[in-house]
């Protein structure tokens, strides 16, 4: 089992000390959630104040960003906490879309597996250039660099195959 507590969001202040503490009191993670505020800059601040905790949106809401925007978010994140970032995304209710976030309503999974299929498409095309380029690299500072960031991309590879996987034969409903 891991313990995990929430992260201020409201005033980014507060993040440092509060990370910190968690930290100390021995917390496994600290998550965000997107209620009033976005998830991933109170993480931000967490990743460079902590060592070890886990950093986690409990859910960032899929629709509004685009797959590479919130995959480009998630490996700045990635990098900023030496791998310890865990994204959660959702889709949210169709009244949440539609008026907090002014994105049109469609079926949320069907769209759940295309973000999902584009998110194993990138992490396919980065996993194979970051192979080729960690047996072919000259220089050690770029091999050593890649050799590190090579697994985590694997990883998360892996990660988005599953998810996929799990969305296989999974129907949706407009009406959410």
């Amino acid at each position: 089992m891991r313990v995990l507590t929430n992260l201020p969001q409201r005033d980014l202040r507060l993040v440092s000390e509060s990370a910190r503490a968690s930290e100390a009191a021995g917390y496994d993670g600290v998550a965000t959630q997107e209620n009033k505020h976005e998830p991933f800059m109170a993480l931000a601040v967490a990743a460079v104040a902590t060592e070890k905790l886990q950093l986690a949106t409990s859910v960032a809401i899929a629709f509004p960003r685009s797959p590479m925007v919130t995959a480009s978010t998630a490996w700045d994140l990635q990098l900023a906490s030496r791998g310890r970032f865990v994204l959660g995304i959702g889709p949210q209710v169709r009244a949440h879309n539609e008026k907090r976030f002014s994105v049109p309503w469609t079926a949320p999974v069907p769209r759940l597996r295309e973000y999902i299929k584009a998110m194993v498409s990138d992490h396919s095309e980065d996993d194979q250039a970051f192979l080729h380029e960690e047996n072919g690299a000259k220089d050690p500072t770029l091999k050593n660099a890649v050799s590190q960031a090579e697994p985590i991309i694997a990883d998360h590879l892996r990660m988005a195959k599953d998810l996929d996987k799990s969305l296989k034969g999974k129907g949706g409903s407009s009406s959410m």
